[in-house]
């Protein structure tokens, strides 16, 4: 089974999301969000619409299933 970690690039959200896949079996295929252009240098709550400011994310074609970690700035 093949899934995507989707996640800012803190080692805490990392290591739990692997914890958590390898005591389920699964190898986690990691996938950072990146911000493009001036909103890189900036912090994520001053961008207007983060969607459109992220960078696009490639998934494998045997992706089945899709992990989204977010930190205390996500609630």
């Amino acid at each position: 089974m093949s899934v995507a970690v989707i996640s800012e690039n803190f080692a805490g959200m990392r290591a739990q999301a692997e914890g958590l896949l390898h005591r389920l079996g699964v190898e986690p295929d990691f996938h950072t969000i990146l911000l493009k252009g001036m909103w890189r240098h900036l912090p994520t709550r001053f961008c207007p619409d983060p969607l459109k400011a992220a960078a696009p994310i490639q998934l494998a074609p045997d992706t089945q299933w899709l992990l989204s970690i977010g930190g205390a700035a996500a609630r």
